[in-house]
């Protein structure tokens, strides 16, 4: 789920993160450094939703498992697991869509 939130930050990171500096008021020649991840972005959300899935079928395991008692809650999250993987689900979705929405909203 970390992996998956991060690789999905890098992703929009190219596109969002200089139109919200820019937004904030803080610019500069640096900020075309922040293209570099740009080509790799659709490979970055493909890799990002793969994670994701498999956090969610590990997820929907868990859950399976502990409905028929065959095993005890393992991790550290217990009951907290199945909110905080939506949460970071959302999170990611929001920095998928952002650099295709964001454009329009500024416009």
């Amino acid at each position: 789920m970390l992996v998956a939130v991060v690789v999905g930050f890098l992703a929009s990171a190219c596109c969002v993160l200089p139109l919200l500096l820019i937004v904030a008021g803080v610019g500069g020649a640096w900020m075309a450094n922040l293209r570099v991840l740009d080509p790799y972005a659709p490979y970055l959300d493909v890799v990002v939703l793969l994670f994701l899935g498999y956090a969610h079928v590990q997820n929907y395991r868990e859950k399976k498992a502990l409905a028929c008692s065959s095993c005890s809650m393992v991790g550290r999250f217990g009951r907290w697991q199945s909110p905080l993987l939506w949460a970071g689900t959302v999170l990611v979705i929001v920095f998928l869509a952002l650099p295709h929405v964001l454009p329009g909203l500024l416009m």
